[in-house]
């Protein structure tokens, strides 16, 4: 949940390769990526932010735009149809 709402408040994001929202983000863009069992990564990824602070909020908007596919009506509409894919597939019960 941490990755998510850092980006819907804009920010850029230091994720772990093992996160599970990982596939939301992309390297580069809003995301730097960085193995668990690899400290040394993530601590250059963090100095590259210290050394570079103008890129920030460029990843951080990066985020945002990810996010706005992900709305709550958006996400109700997928329910949805899940919903209704899955009792398409039952068989005729009399229900």
């Amino acid at each position: 949940m941490v990755v998510l709402e850092t980006m819907i408040l804009g920010k850029p994001i230091l994720c772990s390769t093992g996160a599970g929202a990982s596939e939301l983000v992309k390297d580069g863009h809003n995301v730097y990526r960085f193995a668990p069992e690899d400290p040394v990564t993530l601590a250059q990824h963090m100095q590259h932010f210290i050394e570079n602070p103008e890129i920030i909020p460029d990843m951080g908007q990066q985020s945002q735009e990810i996010m706005k596919a992900y709305t709550p009506t958006k996400s109700g509409e997928f329910l949805a149809q899940i919903t209704e894919c899955v009792l398409n597939d039952l068989p005729s019960q009399g229900y």
